[in-house]
């Protein structure tokens, strides 16, 4: 039988403030402290009561002895390789990150401080909030999934208020080249690769969509793109495969490419310029491109070009800007981008010539006529304001003049001439 304690004396002043603790044997047989969080003994005692069921029905895991090195690499092995896309970044920052502070510890011995500790130390080694909040992220995953698991009784992040962390970077802005800019841009691209950066403005493909685009998925005559897979990956970003429409421009622009397109093995519309070998003693072929060489080499073009030095997606958002500007459809958009929400394609909405007009339309503060008819209905508004219409001013009682009894003064009792009222 569990019980109820606090960690100070009933006399102690502080003793309505601090929180219950509880006391069960666990599923070995040991004897388990843990704190219920809470200042209300009824609901201590609830907690504990339920607690005990967890251990009765096998639910409770007791120890957390396990190393977090070795539960985060089976993670890793047997959930993110084989489910997530992002599990290159999420090695890469188990490695540089969370393995260096967490890794020889017990899943028990990680405790919220050391959580939030964690946190301010890589603020103050320069890493944006952004960057924190994915790397705790990835470690709370990790720490829930052992709960699960039956590795840990409880996640320290329970116990880690949202406040403590990292604030959530606001939205960034996003950026997108001008008409005037895209032309030179295409006009100052090689040969080789004023078809691939021509794709990206007219179509809105991600980098990743581009580099692994096939001929099989290009349809000419139908004027579609079929968008499947990405360089790295065999689905897109959302998982979902999209048909992209081609304008007039685009299609005769990849006809004449598809004539003097370099051959590469997997029929790649867009394969390296450069030929290499693919194994150290197999022939120089074109293969796929490289996300981050494309990334540099954009950046000499802007340069050569003359015009800002914006990243290469900012490609996909001068599509979707100049799309909006020339009367767009944003649910058009969305399904041409691969977006999974219309949110995400919400911010292009204020680019619609439309955008908001007739709103704005409605609104008038123009000053109002200054005439007789004017000025009766600011009176008739002010009357309705203080309670409706005021009396007319009548002449003096007297000769002609109709005035109520003081009987009845107000009742509506017909009068004489004499103001003596009719029987």
């Amino acid at each position: 039988m569990g019980k109820l304690f606090k960690r100070v004396r009933r006399d102690d002043p502080r003793w309505e403030s601090v929180p219950w603790h509880m006391r069960f044997r666990g599923s070995t047989g040991r004897w388990v402290d843990q704190t219920t969080d809470t200042t209300d003994e009824k609901k201590a005692r609830k907690k504990l009561g339920a607690r005990e069921a967890e251990v009765e029905a096998g639910k409770f895991a007791q120890g957390g002895r396990a190393r977090f090195e070795d539960v985060a690499t089976h993670w890793l092995d047997h959930y993110s390789a084989v489910r997530l896309r992002s599990h290159a970044e999420n090695q890469r920052n188990f490695d540089n990150h969370l393995k260096p502070a967490f890794g020889a510890l017990a899943l028990r011995n990680i405790m919220p401080g050391a959580v939030r500790d964690f946190a301010s130390e890589k603020i103050r080694d320069g890493l944006s909030p952004a960057t924190v909040r994915r790397l705790l992220a990835l470690l709370r995953k990790i720490l829930n999934d052992a709960v699960q698991d039956g590795l840990l009784a409880e996640s320290p992040f329970r116990r880690v208020k949202h406040h403590q962390l990292p604030r959530e970077p606001k939205a960034r802005d996003y950026t997108w080249f001008t008409q005037e800019e895209i032309a030179k841009l295409l006009e100052a691209a090689e040969p080789l690769d004023r078809p691939f950066y021509a794709t990206a403005v007219y179509t809105g493909l991600r980098r990743g969509e581009l580099c692994g685009l096939r001929w099989a998925d290009v349809d000419l005559a139908a004027g579609l793109v079929a968008v499947s897979r990405s360089y790295d990956k065999p689905t897109t970003k959302s998982g979902e495969p999209r048909q992209v429409p081609m304008g007039a421009k685009l299609r005769a622009i990849l006809s004449a490419w598809k004539a003097n397109c370099p051959p590469s093995p997997d029929g790649l519309v867009f394969p390296s310029n450069t030929p290499r070998r693919l194994e150290p003693d197999g022939p120089l072929v074109h293969a796929m491109r490289d996300g981050a060489t494309v990334s540099h080499r954009f950046a000499d073009l802007c340069e050569a070009a003359g015009v800002r030095a914006l990243p290469f997606h900012s490609l996909r958002h001068s599509f979707s800007t100049h799309f909006v500007r020339t009367g767009g459809d944003l649910y058009r958009l969305k399904a041409i981008l691969g977006h999974s929400t219309i949110t995400l394609t919400e911010r292009y909405a204020h680019h619609s010539p439309t955008w908001a007009r007739r709103d704005v339309n409605r609104l008038d503060f123009q000053p109002k006529p200054t005439g007789v008819v004017g000025l009766d209905a600011v009176r008739r508004d002010q009357a309705k304001a203080a309670g409706g219409p005021k009396k007319a001013a009548g002449k003096p009682a007297g000769k002609g003049a109709r005035k109520g009894s003081k009987r009845g003064r107000g009742v509506g009792k017909a009068v004489g001439i004499s103001g003596r009222g009719r029987r």
